[in-house]
């Protein structure tokens, strides 16, 4: 589904929709929380005082479509980096929402909170996005077997990560 886009800074009234993106077929396959996850614990994962998120929403029909989170580091010799998280609407994958949530949040993460490496986890059979993930910089730099598990089975995790030239 093709969109106006708006990205821009979380606030906590996104928590209710971001729980339900959260949950949504096609989404939460790819990412660590269940499907029961609560409001409340959707809450939790969106805010500290480390955490940076952008939301993008879907300009005509006010509604939130996807975020983009970037954790730095709490450990003094590892806060030159972030981690980053994603997720997209099943109905808003493919149409460039995920390249304009990583446009915002490199330029952040570069040029603003000065951060030397972002690093991100994907599950190894999410191919579309592995490959924005290249697209956008990132690289290889390992894989978990048998990391996590999805509908009873298995499954790898790739080690991504984007180092800043500086």
């Amino acid at each position: 589904m093709s969109a106006e886009v708006n990205i821009r800074s979380f606030n906590t009234e996104d928590v209710k929709e971001l729980n339900k993106i959260r949950r949504s077929e096609g989404v939460f396959e790819t990412i660590l929380s269940l499907k029961d996850e609560t409001v409340d614990q959707t809450y939790h994962y969106f805010t500290g005082e480390r955490i940076h998120t952008f939301i993008a929403e879907n300009k005509s029909k006010h509604q939130i479509i996807g975020y983009i989170k970037l954790v730095i580091d709490e450990e003094k010799r590892r806060r030159h980096k972030a981690n980053i998280s994603i997720a997209i609407h099943n109905d808003y994958q493919g149409n460039g929402v995920g390249t304009k949530l990583f446009n915002e949040a490199v330029d952040l993460a570069e040029n603003w909170l000065m951060l030397r490496k972002l690093e991100l986890t994907v599950l190894e059979t999410n191919k579309h996005g592995i490959e924005l993930y290249k697209k956008m910089g990132f690289k290889v730099e390992g894989i978990s077997k048998e990391d996590t598990v999805v509908n009873g089975r298995y499954e790898d995790v790739v080690f991504m990560g984007m180092i800043f030239n500086r």
